[in-house]
């Protein structure tokens, strides 16, 4: 019985994996262009299962959308979006190092006129204490976006 359930863990695990990694690949895809943002955004929101994962995507392509539009309305109705759901995100998973990461990144790059710069240190600090937790794809990502 603990083989099977060991099992069963094992095969989650591995499928949350192998999502998440397809996932982040479309994130890159979308990063190239507004029309590939859009497409993904529609993609998550037609997704049947509403996970953190899937908000976490989504919180991450309203933060590039606001950099992709031109209209300021738009732009700070995708960026306030993207910050409620990134938060959504962390609170339900405050160890999912993948969240942290991209909550820096954008906290990183945000104007300071918009306030959102609170969790750097915070965030910082977390991410050296667990990259080597995470997986390869992941700990490359980070490696090449913060100096640690």
């Amino acid at each position: 019985m603990k083989f099977v359930i060991l099992f069963i863990a094992l095969f989650l695990s591995i499928g949350s994996f192998a999502q998440n990694q397809n996932l982040r690949q479309e994130l890159d895809q979308a990063e190239k262009s507004k029309k590939a943002a859009e497409a993904f955004m529609k993609k998550l929101q037609n997704t049947s299962a509403k996970t953190a994962s899937i908000d976490g995507y989504t919180a991450m392509t309203h933060f590039i959308l606001a950099r992709e539009t031109s209209n300021p309305f738009t732009r700070m109705k995708h960026f306030r979006e993207g910050k409620e759901l990134l938060e959504k995100t962390i609170k339900q998973e405050p160890n999912q190092l993948e969240w942290r990461f991209y909550r820096y990144m954008v906290q990183d790059g945000a104007p300071a006129m918009l306030g959102y710069k609170d969790q750097l240190s915070t965030d910082l600090q977390f991410i050296r204490n667990n990259i080597s937790k995470a997986d390869a794809d992941l700990q490359k990502r980070i490696k090449q976006n913060i100096k640690l």
